[in-house]
């Protein structure tokens, strides 16, 4: 089957899309990834068995240039329907909410089958950004939600709970597809100490993905302040990076963290090996963040280390049932300054949680078991 993907990014390092466009390529299905233009990438490029095609811009001018911003919109959109319609597909893999009332649209004029792969509670995970949250934003996702996820032939998404929050809304099934890496060895324990250059004998914790509003850094930033026994190592880029640096050098403790900046996903299992701790504090704010199964989840429980994390049902639904993990309150700084000095404080019950871990990244949370869901759901719509 031709699958025609949709992302509305420059697929630069996409792991989930990379992951699934790599099993259907190799399970004998041609794949497309259209995606949008990057001045140091290539307009083609062919990866792992598929083809990326980067066909549209991303949009340029600022909220306070609103006309111009909607005619680059109007221009993305009409590139990427236009690069639909050239791929004649199979079928039409729509990513997220942003591409989904493009593709559609498509796949229904076309008379052929659409998928709806939600990242995410697209609408929900947007509510702590001003412009987003507005009334009119909201009920544009929102409608557009409501107008063609249920007449998409399949429904995909990454947790259980984003699973029954998309049956409630919309009367569909979704097939849950997590987002972990792929099983593989745990590898040297050192790697990251080296890399930082910290002795072997520190205790580090690791913080890993973008710096975004919702991710709890300021409350992660004060709770590392009151732990003086660890190193925090932070991989990942984004808008709250200055402030995230700022707050470190008010707390002084700028000599015990590292600022690693965007890694390529290949180099991270690696390095995540070589943590102590893996943090994945959230603020719960939003809908989306409060069900939410992040990519470091997984990465912390391959990687055989224990998990610091916010209680929320998302991450408590994975790590308590393991005893995987250490909880504490959103927004709680003193709760989670604690279970972070007691994991650096006591490293067998750091090697007791990591392997309990890594039992259960084996088991399910893994790639292999996960990409059989994907390739059920590519098998039905074949037959």
């Amino acid at each position: 089957m031709r699958v025609t993907m949709l992302v509305l990014n420059d697929m630069r390092d996409d792991a989930r899309v990379i992951r699934e466009a790599r099993s259907l390529s190799a399970a004998g299905h041609d794949v497309q990834v259209l995606a949008l233009r990057s001045p140091d990438l290539p307009d083609v490029e062919d990866r792992d068995g598929f083809t990326v095609r980067r066909v549209a811009d991303f949009t340029r001018a600022g909220l306070r240039q609103p006309a111009r911003k909607l005619s680059e919109r109007r221009a993305r959109e009409r590139a990427l329907r236009e690069a639909v319609i050239h791929s004649a597909p199979g079928v039409v893999h729509c990513h997220d909410t942003n591409t989904l009332d493009i593709g559609a649209p498509v796949a229904r004029a076309l008379g052929v089958p659409y998928v709806y792969d939600a990242h995410e509670l697209y609408p929900d995970s947007l509510m702590q950004r001003p412009f987003q949250r507005s009334w009119v934003v909201q009920r544009y996702l929102r409608a557009a939600e409501r107008r063609f996820i249920p007449g998409a032939a399949a429904v995909i998404t990454v947790s259980d709970g984003h699973a029954r929050v998309l049956n409630e809304r919309y009367g569909v099934r979704p097939v849950i597809v997590a987002n972990c890496p792929a099983l593989a060895p745990v590898g040297d324990r050192m790697l990251l100490k080296r890399t930082l250059g910290v002795p072997a004998e520190r205790v580090v914790a690791l913080y890993q993905g973008g710096l975004q509003l919702g991710r709890a850094i300021d409350e992660l930033v004060d709770a590392l302040a009151l732990v003086p026994a660890l190193h925090l190592a932070v991989q990942g880029r984004g808008e709250y990076e200055g402030a995230m640096r700022q707050r470190v050098a008010e707390r002084g403790i700028g000599d015990r963290v590292t600022f690693m900046g965007h890694l390529p996903h290949e180099q991270l299992f690696d390095l995540t090996c070589g943590a102590d701790i893996g943090t994945l504090f959230l603020d719960g704010v939003t809908l989306n963040h409060r069900l939410t199964w992040p990519n470091r989840l997984f990465m912390y429980l391959m990687a055989g280390i224990p998990t610091a994390a916010t209680d929320l049902p998302g991450a408590s639904g994975v790590l308590s049932p393991a005893e995987a993990g250490l909880l504490a309150p959103p927004g709680d700084v003193d709760a989670m300054a604690a279970i972070l000095a007691r994991l650096a404080g006591d490293e067998r019950l750091r090697q007791e949680m990591g392997a309990r871990g890594r039992v259960i990244a084996e088991r399910e949370y893994n790639w292999g078991v996960q990409e059989q869901r994907l390739l059920g759901v590519y098998e039905r719509l074949c037959v």
